[in-house]
């Protein structure tokens, strides 16, 4: 499953990369970065709190989070997103918790249809099927 941030960044579950395919820049996030990001994306706007955060992100995998671990994701997140062209992805609530910011539209697609979308490139043919490669390791 991909999921197209405000038309310009998927997140790819699968492999747990953020993409920006205009510049083709990629970035690996670690994975309480993935599972962070996978419930804010689900979220639908709704406040999560810090502790069902901590529950969702940390707890359910046998981790222990904290409010530094929370944040420091976050801002992981947050920087990525606005080095994509995302600005305020994600608004703080004090005390509470935080939401999805509700200006940024995300999009739910298989990994397979992704290629009908028009900021993304289709795979080049290769130019020389001789000394082509391949690599079975993905």
């Amino acid at each position: 499953m991909q999921y197209i941030i405000n038309s310009s960044i998927v997140f790819d579950r699968g492999d747990g990369t953020l993409k920006h395919p205009e510049s083709n820049d990629v970035v690996q996030l670690p994975l309480p970065a993935q599972r962070l990001l996978l419930i804010i994306l689900e979220s639908g706007g709704e406040i999560l709190s810090r502790d069902f955060l901590f529950r969702e992100v940390w707890d359910k995998f046998g981790l222990t989070g904290s409010n530094s671990n929370l944040n420091q994701y976050l801002s992981l997140l947050r920087r990525n997103m606005m080095v994509f062209g995302c600005e305020n992805f994600v608004i703080t609530l004090p005390k509470v918790g935080i939401r999805l910011d509700e200006h940024i539209s995300i999009v739910k697609e298989p990994k397979e249809k992704l290629s009908d979308h028009p900021f993304v490139p289709e795979p080049a043919e290769p130019q020389d099927k001789k000394n082509q490669t391949h690599s079975f390791l993905n």
